[in-house]
């Protein structure tokens, strides 16, 4: 009875209701209404259906479906259907960004003026795993430990689950998203090309382009071969290319840089040891942990060549081996013997024994057609006996002894008599002596200016110079005095010096330091590095000689028997 009393009322309202116009209920007309129907996982991807029931006022721009693991509710994608929307159902195809055994939710969307729509959220787990694809990184090239993002899909959000590589080497997974990966490359020794790839949740994919791991690349050089000290353009790519701290070495030696660009690098080519000349060496550039070799492609030039080897049958001992020219052949005193080198023929050959005391470190001059051998020492024993040798007889002749013994002294022959002075003896070792072989006489002349032992001399245009170590002293006949020139440069201070007079100038080698043979200018009283010693130069001594065309140059020792010729350039 109670219901019947209140129908009247509700019949009313329903027609109150329908009654109402539009502008009374706005929001009910401008808001679409829609429904997520349902979701059909299976094994290669999820099929989701959904429905706009109706439209409302604003225009829909464009509908779809949202999704998201419900572990990550921040990495939401969208699958868009359509942008110009009637009412209805409409489904999509879902193959990006699912992950096997995942739970996500799901809900149909639709966009409208500033707003979007949702309708309810269902559950699903994927039955699925997406893909993922690269589609391409930037930048295209870098150095070691340098930031380079991946682009393309389906790369998930799990950083643990993503490895890249370039080439063989893993570079570092900085952070991960379902379109972009970004990476720090790796620190490698080498430089190049190489494919990047990437592992995501087991499966494999490769960027369709190469990566440019950026190092130094060597292109050419601007010469095949040169000698120390020569300037070397090394041409190439990423020379200097934002590093510092890069350096050259020609044959493991590090060279000189003089200037550096990205394109070209200019050195000063370092000087070598016995076992680098006159060999293809390699070339490369250190920048960082990158090297860029070019392999066997610049020779060392050390100026000299192969002449002949030393015979062991000559019995030549390892102590000072004076010599002089005559005839076309180098005729060398060593300790009990003369030895002869016939230079057209490089032939040697032990011309015969001493018939006096053997003995070392004897003056052994030549004057005219006839050689004289002054003093030297056996044991603690100093001579000051005088032995004339014919070099085209082969024969000894004993002549008057001197007033003084002397061994190890500095000599020169100037205007057919023998200068000599220094080294060990019982009168002055600073006196300068001058024998006269036709008269068998020795007269004492002026000082020379410092104690020396072991010197040698060479003449340059009619004058006659002492070189006593590194320092370089110039004798004046006339006035019988020494004035000091230009010091051997370079060169340790305590060391050897060997001096040769070639084609009418003075050249010289010491026994430390580079090895180098100097030429010397008398008019400009300077030296000039004219060449290296390609030869052993371990604990021996230098001997020998010059001809008319070449200056010969070897080592007395265990570790070298070869002899080298010097041509003038």
């Amino acid at each position: 009875m109670r219901l019947l009393r209140l129908l009247p009322f509700i019949l009313l309202l329903v027609l109150l209701h329908g009654c109402a116009k539009e502008k009374d209920f706005p929001e009910v007309q401008n808001y679409p209404i829609i429904r997520t129907l349902e979701v059909l996982p299976d094994s290669t991807g999820s099929t989701i259906r959904g429905e706009i029931v109706s439209l409302g006022n604003e225009p829909v721009t464009e509908y779809g479906f949202e999704y998201s693991a419900i572990s990550n509710s921040k990495g939401v994608s969208r699958k868009i259907v359509g942008t110009t929307a009637t009412t209805g159902e409409y489904e999509a195809r879902l193959t990006d960004d699912l992950v096997k055994g995942y739970t996500y939710k799901i809900q149909a969307y639709a966009k409208h003026g500033q707003n979007i729509t949702y309708g309810t959220a269902l559950p699903f787990k994927s039955q699925s795993t997406a893909i993922p694809v690269i589609h391409s990184f930037s930048p295209k090239a870098a150095e070691d430990n340098r930031p380079v993002t991946i682009y393309g899909k389906n790369f998930g959000e799990e950083s643990y689950l993503v490895k890249v590589t370039i080439g063989n080497a893993q570079a570092t997974v900085m952070s991960v998203h379902r379109d972009s990966v970004i990476i720090r490359t790796p620190t490698v020794s080498y430089s190049g090309s190489f494919p990047l790839s990437m592992t995501v949740r087991g499966e494999r994919i490769t960027a369709p382009e190469a990566f440019e791991i950026i190092g130094p690349q060597i292109t050419h050089l601007s010469a095949s071969s040169g000698m120390p000290g020569d300037e070397l353009i090394i041409y190439g790519n990423n020379l200097g290319y934002s590093y510092p701290g890069t350096y050259v070495a020609i044959g493991g030696k590090k060279a000189n840089i003089l200037s550096q660009t990205n394109t070209e690098i200019k050195v000063r080519v370092p000087k070598g040891t016995s076992s680098l000349y006159d060999q293809a060496l390699t070339v490369a550039v250190y920048r960082g942990n990158k090297t860029a070799t070019f392999p066997y492609s610049y020779t060392l030039e050390s100026g000299f060549k192969v002449a002949s080897s030393l015979p062991s049958a000559t019995g030549v001992t390892q102590t000072r081996l004076p010599s002089f020219v005559a005839d076309g052949k180098a005729f060398f005193f060593s300790f009990d013997r003369v030895i002869s080198h016939t230079i057209a023929s490089n032939l040697w050959k032990n011309e015969g024994m001493f018939p006096g005391i053997y003995r070392h470190n004897s003056i052994f001059e030549r004057v005219g057609d006839k050689a004289y051998l002054i003093g030297g020492k056996n044991g603690n024993t100093y001579y000051g006996d005088v032995w004339e040798y014919d070099y085209r007889q082969n024969n000894w002749t004993r002549l008057k002894n001197l007033p003084l013994a002397v061994q190890n002294a500095t000599s020169f022959v100037l205007n057919g008599k023998i200068y000599f002075f220094g080294g060990q003896n019982n009168s002055s070792n600073i006196k300068v002596w001058q024998y006269d072989p036709a008269t068998e006489t020795v007269v004492a002349l002026s000082n020379f200016p410092a104690s020396t032992s072991g010197g040698h001399t060479f003449e340059s245009n009619g004058i006659v110079y002492a070189m006593d170590g590194i320092e370089l002293w110039a004798y004046d006949a006339q006035q019988d005095s020494w004035s000091q020139k230009a010091s051997l440069p370079g060169i340790s201070f305590f060391t050897n010096t060997q001096a040769f007079t070639y084609q009418n100038e003075g050249y010289a080698i010491g026994q430390r330091d580079d090895y180098a043979l100097y030429r010397y200018d008398a008019i400009k009283n300077e030296w000039t590095k004219v060449a290296w010693y390609p030869g052993c130069t371990s604990g021996v001594n230098f001997y020998g000689f010059a001809s008319e065309d070449k200056l010969y140059i070897g080592t007395l020792g265990t570790c070298s028997s070869t002899l080298y010729s010097y041509e003038k350039r």
